[in-house]
């Protein structure tokens, strides 16, 4: 079986939440310190100059601290489950179905913008979405299309919520599958690139199944 999307491609991040999570979750957290810090102190003993002044440094060294410890952790842990996720790990992912030759670990958005994290298969018959087993049993049934040949394939701006325009993005692009009874959105970095395979996939399928092969 192979998987479509080499598996540096998921390092990737496409709302730069890397590059800016050290100081936003910094600043958060030094900015709480302080004020906890500032509050504790206020009224004691000693000058209300030294209470700021003990305060403020309690919140930079705190930040810088929390800044650098929290998305090493965060990193670390995400790409682990990655990993598994990618090596298709069965205690993570269901086992593949007969017949689908090519893997996309992706996920599929859903109502309200939820996605569902999975694998989209893809073999001669179709499509088919298998989400990871730890998804909601309200959220885990399979989605399959068929047959391959009625597929369509492109991409689309697709809004970001609100809560994640902080990031710099309101929209990002997100591979549709349309078929005659309905249509599925798929997020993956580099959406455009990874259409592009999956295209050419389906085309080879569709010719191989055309000339009998």
């Amino acid at each position: 079986m192979e998987t479509l999307a080499p598996r540096d491609l998921y390092d990737d991040d496409e709302l730069g939440m890397t590059r800016k999570l050290p100081l936003a979750s910094g600043i958060f957290f030094g900015g709480w310190m302080g004020l906890f810090t500032l509050a504790d102190a206020w009224g004691g003993e000693g000058t209300a100059g030294g209470a700021v002044l003990h305060a403020l440094l309690v919140g930079v060294f705190s930040g810088a601290l929390f800044g650098w410890m929290f998305p090493w952790l965060i990193g670390g842990m995400a790409r682990r489950a990655m990993n598994r996720w990618y090596a298709g790990d069965p205690a993570v992912v269901a086992p593949p179905a007969d017949g689908y030759p090519y893997r996309l670990p992706c996920g599929m958005l859903g109502a309200s913008n939820r996605v569902v994290s999975g694998v989209l298969n893809l073999g001669p018959r179709g499509l088919r979405f298998d989400p990871l087993l730890r998804t909601p049993p309200a959220l885990r049934e399979s989605l399959i299309v068929e047959p391959l040949r009625d597929v369509q394939l492109d991409l689309v701006q697709t809004p970001v919520p609100r809560w994640l325009w902080m990031w710099g993005r309101r929209t990002l692009p997100r591979i549709r599958v349309r078929w005659p009874g309905g249509e599925a959105l798929f997020g993956i970095p580099d959406a455009a690139g990874v259409l592009a395979t999956l295209q050419n996939r389906v085309r080879a399928l569709n010719d191989a199944s055309a000339s009998g092969g």
